[in-house]
């Protein structure tokens, strides 16, 4: 490339290295950088140099010693105007310039601090790339991700994601395809209150790779900057988003007005592997889609050509294994600012410290009031609790940010069918499919929605279609299995639950094992089902553990102690319990608390009133210290009350219970309080509501899930409505024609039906 031919400029250039251009020279020189080329690739050089000696650990460390004996260093102060390289001895000079530029770089991006919320807002759109149209290798996505993580870093400039700008851009094109003109900006800079937009666009790829973008004021419309970075290879990715920062911190910066604003590497709070950050970035595209399996392999891959990207550990801690939020913490230091709130609520969580968990992400909501996956969390984790208004209002929240955000209504529309509104659990399931024709998800979450409120045809139909859209997507194996169960046609569950046995996903396999022992279990073969839970146990344990596998085995020895009370050998069961409380040492601080009150229940049941009253108040006191809700506590004492023979106090602590736990056996223990106490009325529409619903959790009790039926009988037949009656011991009966003879329960179900029968 040739010299440049005014000499002035040359010499404005050795200036400019050294920041000793006045405001109105610095405005000259930019002026003549976007007409002059060799100008412009000698400033492009030197802030080359600049980068890659602080991106380079060797002279870091040189420098770091260098600063321990900068002490003895004789102080000099300058008089007059001349350079500070005319006192200093030239290579004292040299090694102190190259200490300042390793400092952290240093600018104002406006005068008052006061301002910041609106004046300092920069919206960062996505790169688009014009080499490769489809961005195959994720180069746009990753210097828009790369870019905003690096903006975002500064304590003086907010940067507003170019996804909450995609989200704002969605509602006013109604999610289609449009050019952002000038009315839309300005529309857009209201609700994002942002004074800047950054566009960009990928010119080459190969032999170097050249990125342009433009910095546009969004009350006008008008292009205030532009900045142009050529770097050697893509795989100088990084160094090049470092270098687009600079150049966009400069064309934000008044220089008259310098503050203090830290610059860290973009790969000091993301990886130095462009493969990694490509792998993490389609994890979470995956994530997203509630595709978890190919989720948890992009992430696992990322950390195979970087082990210390931390979140890639935290997104597998959610997915996979709650440990590796051990390894998000000790490289958080490799995450930004935002990103560590995340990791310390997860690992708060891991500890049992619920309230500075939730406490962390509402300071994430606060310090990013657009940070839509923080109110989706805070909702998760409410719905989790039972908590269903709640987590309502913090939905509610993350769609008034983003109207458009699929996972919000994924939970919304789980939340309002667990409360029992049909009307509103639709329109938020129908909302994500029009998002989401394409993925499998949302399918199966209308089939739940559909089985739940007594529709098993259409949930049948909507697990099919999820299948059909992904034939991987094995968690609707699962509640298809479960309504082939419920419809009594046993060979097509068990296809289901056996096609899950041979996939190549650990946890899926186990998960088929405990669904196959659901099958004898429903039909009443429950000496059979204590030997094949014995046999799905020992297969299990034959793998490599996982923390599924172990709930697993948890949930099947569970399933015994059931058996157990049924066949009326309560030591077994008692022992067996013993195991699961073992067992679930293990498992959460949730799990160990409900197994404890499943216990309790046992013991009721078994005649230990003294006991399971001694363990209750010690349930109790646990649940306050840590303070869990009590529902837990009440659904135990609710057991003891029914084993006493006193229906009345029983139903005050199951209609305490299930306000908060809003689950299969808590309502049917509710039903069968109401029934001894003569409260029939009440009794009918629990069973009805029931039996109505084709939920996993009544499969989960496969015992009681045949009883409900024996149970509605009897309200029935109270309540002098025979003919109801009736079919319901009918159907029970038939449920357990193949199970085990002589249970007491069956055997009195055949005699009411007989006497039903016999009747006039």
């Amino acid at each position: 490339m040739s010299e440049c031919k005014d000499r002035r400029f040359r010499e404005m250039l050795h200036l400019y290295e050294l920041g000793q251009l006045s405001p109105e020279q610095l405005e000259e020189l930019e002026v003549h950088l976007l007409e002059c080329d060799a100008c412009f690739e000698e400033i492009q050089q030197f802030d080359r140099t600049v980068l890659h000696l602080r991106h380079s650990d060797k002279i870091r460390a040189a420098i770091a010693q260098l600063a321990e004996t900068k002490s003895e260093l004789p102080e000099v102060t300058p008089t007059g105007k001349k350079l500070w390289t005319t006192w200093l001895p030239v290579s004292l000079a040299a090694l102190i310039f190259i200490l300042l530029i390793l400092k952290d770089w240093q600018f104002d991006i406006h005068p008052t601090q006061e301002a910041l919320a609106v004046e300092n807002r920069l919206a960062v759109m996505y790169f688009e790339n014009k080499v490769d149209v489809e961005d195959n290798l994720r180069l746009g996505e990753m210097i828009t991700s790369l870019l905003i993580t690096d903006l975002s870093e500064s304590r003086l400039l907010q940067v507003v994601s170019s996804q909450h700008l995609y989200d704002l851009l969605k509602t006013e094109t109604e999610g289609k395809p449009r050019p952002v003109d000038r009315d839309i900006a300005t529309r857009l800079a209201r609700k994002a209150r942002a004074r800047w937009m950054l566009v960009g666009e990928i010119l080459q790829t190969e032999p170097s790779l050249v990125v342009t973008s433009q910095i546009i004021d969004l009350a006008t419309g008008n292009v205030m900057a532009s900045q142009k970075i050529s770097q050697a290879a893509i795989g100088d990715i990084f160094f090049l988003v470092d270098s687009l920062t600079v150049e966009i911190k400069k064309d934000l910066a008044p220089s008259e007005t310098a503050q203090p604003d830290t610059d860290r590497m973009v790969a000091e709070v993301t990886t130095r592997s462009p493969e990694a950050y490509r792998l993490y970035l389609e994890g979470l595209e995956y994530y997203y889609k509630f595709y978890y399996n190919e989720a948890i392999n992009a992430f696992e891959q990322a950390l195979a050509h970087d082990s210390t990207m931390a979140m890639a550990y935290y997104y597998l801690a959610r997915l996979k294994d709650g440990s590796m939020i051990d390894k998000a913490v000790q490289y958080a230091d490799k995450a930004s600012r935002k990103e560590k709130l995340y990791i310390e609520s997860l690992n708060d969580l891991k500890n049992n410290e619920r309230e500075q968990a939730i406490a962390k992400l509402s300071q994430l909501t606060q310090q990013y009031p657009n940070e839509k996956d923080a109110f989706y969390l805070l909702g998760l984790y409410n719905f989790r609790l039972f908590k269903f208004d709640q987590a309502v209002a913090y939905m509610d929240s993350a769609l008034a940010v983003d109207s458009f955000f699929k996972p919000a209504y994924n939970l919304l529309a789980t939340t309002y069918y667990e409360t029992d509104n049909l009307e509103k659990a639709v329109w938020a399931i129908n909302r994500y499919i029009s998002l989401a024709p394409d993925e499998a998800n949302p399918y199966e979450t209308r089939g739940k929605i559909y089985a739940n409120f007594n529709k098993i045809d259409p949930a049948i139909e909507s697990f099919r279609k999820a299948l059909q859209v992904k034939p991987d997507f094995y968690s609707s194996l699962l509640p298809l299995g479960n309504m082939y169960l419920y419809k009594g046609e046993y060979r097509l569950a068990e296809s289901c639950y056996t096609a899950l046995t041979e996939t190549d996903n650990r946890n899926y396999r186990s998960h088929g094992r405990v669904y196959l022992s659901y099958i004898p279990i429903h039909q009443g073969k429950l000496s059979y089902s204590l030997e094949l839970i014995d046999s799905l146990v020992a297969a299990d344990s034959a793998e490599t553990q996982t923390r599924t596998s172990l709930s697993n085995t948890v949930i099947l020895n569970f399933f015994k102690a059931r058996i157990y009370v049924e066949l009326n050998n309560y030591s077994k069961a008692r022992e067996t319990m013993d195991k699961v409380l073992t067992l679930s040492a293990g498992l959460s601080e949730h799990s160990q608390f409900l197994n404890r009150a499943y216990n309790i229940q046992i013991l009721a049941e078994s005649g230990l009133i003294a006991e399971a009253k001694r363990e209750a108040e010690q349930l109790k006191n646990d649940l306050e210290k840590t303070e869990t809700d009590p529902s837990m506590y009440r659904y135990a004492s609710g057991c003891i009350y029914l084993a006493e023979h006193n229906p009345e106090k029983a139903v005050v602590e199951f209609e305490s219970a299930v306000r908060t736990m809003n689950d299969f056996p808590t309502r049917f223990q509710l039903g069968r309080a109401y029934l001894e106490a003569g409260m029939l009325a009440r009794a009918v529409e629990e069973f009805e509501r029931q039996s109505e619903a084709y939920s996993l959790w009544r499969l989960c009790w496969g015992i009681w899930n045949a009883e409900l039926h024996y149970y509605l009988g009897t309200a029935y037949e109270n309540s002098r409505w025979y003919d109801r009656a009736a079919e319901q011991y009918r159907i029970f009966i038939e449920m357990w024609r193949d199970g085990d003879k002589g249970l007491a329960i069956l055997e009195d179900a055949r005699a009411r039906l007989t006497r039903l029968n016999s009747r006039p």
